[in-house]
């Protein structure tokens, strides 16, 4: 089978949905450090320093700093925690980009598909303005993963938050532990801002999708009737050429 048929072939929707889970792990192993040390630098308090004279006040709050920039916490977490720092939280994390990545691209999918079939039932009034499905399914799978897969992020950031002083033993412990001091709703604390952020974010991404693979797919045809049309025009003047010179060597 040729790589085009192979493209062209529709994959199932549990297919889509293991494609879109294994691509948001492979992805979440490799960039789980510089989360990690993302989520450090948010979590410490003080400030940087710039080069410039600083008050008392303003040199203790630098010293009061365990990280002074990127390369310094990584370097401050291998020598205190190991090289398994790096990847603190990332058994919770794998789960969250597993489930998000599968929960998100057969929701997009099934979006698709929903849209497809209003469009062929021709009601006016059901029928959505075709540039803004891709929109409105981002935003919608965008939201359902996030509400679907919240407490995985959740445990994730704790994870990655604490260094050498352990709050949460491991990923059992972690769930107990904030269930027992915080209920069901400590699974979800932040959810309302993460889903208003989501749900912008992900109609964008996927509008901007598929509006670029429209307009490359139109680029294409107007590049592949623009060489048609100049082989077309090359043998007419071809023919007009040896018909005019049939007539003059009559």
């Amino acid at each position: 089978m040729s790589d085009q048929a192979v493209a062209s072939k529709q994959l199932s929707a549990i297919a889509t949905g293991i494609c879109g889970g294994v691509a948001g792990a492979v992805s979440r192993l490799v960039a789980s450090p510089l989360d990690v040390v993302k989520i450090r630098l948010q979590l410490q308090t003080g400030r940087p320093s710039f080069g410039f004279a600083a008050t008392q006040l303003f040199q203790q709050k630098i010293l009061d700093r365990k990280y002074n920039g990127m390369l310094h916490a990584v370097s401050m977490i291998i020598r205190e925690e190991g090289i398994r720092g790096l990847w603190k939280g990332n058994l919770s994390a794998e789960y969250l980009y597993l489930s998000y990545g599968t929960v998100q691209f057969l929701t997009y999918q099934q979006m698709q598909i929903l849209f497809s079939s209003i469009g062929d039932g021709r009601d006016d009034k059901l029928i959505f303005n075709k540039t803004l499905q891709p929109f409105l399914s981002g935003a919608v799978c965008g939201a359902t993963a996030t509400v679907t897969t919240y407490p995985f992020d959740l445990l994730r950031t704790r994870f990655a938050a604490q260094g050498e002083k352990k709050i949460y033993s491991g990923l059992t412990h972690a769930i107990k532990q904030i269930y027992n001091q915080e209920g069901i709703g400590g699974f979800y604390r932040g959810i309302s801002a993460s889903v208003l952020q989501i749900i912008p974010y992900m109609g964008l991404m996927f509008g901007s999708y598929e509006i670029s693979k429209k307009s490359f797919r139109l680029l294409e045809v107007s590049l592949l009737l623009s060489a048609n049309s100049r082989v077309i025009d090359t043998s007419i003047i071809i023919k007009v050429g040896d018909k005019f010179n049939f007539y003059i060597t009559e």
